[in-house]
């Protein structure tokens, strides 16, 4: 099995809409698992997000598979 990748990044301070953590799972060049970690308003804007951090998902948007919600798994498990 591959090297899995993690990337994190930080809210922004002073924005008007709720941000919760997402995390998007894809496969980076080497066909390997990676994992990108942040704070958005949706699902949508966290895709784009992670598009803008990681060129290879920008030309291969497909690669993404997965695409949750932190927030949302918590508050269902308590």
């Amino acid at each position: 099995m591959g090297a899995f990748a993690h990337t994190v990044v930080a809210p922004t301070s002073g924005t008007q809409r709720l941000r919760r953590a997402y995390s998007i799972r894809f496969r980076n060049e080497r066909h390997a698992l990676a994992e990108c970690c942040l704070y958005a308003a949706s699902h949508e804007e966290a895709r784009h997000l992670a598009m803008e951090l990681h060129p290879h998902l920008r030309h291969h948007p497909n690669q993404s598979d997965l695409i949750w919600c932190h927030e949302r798994d918590s508050a269902q498990h308590r």
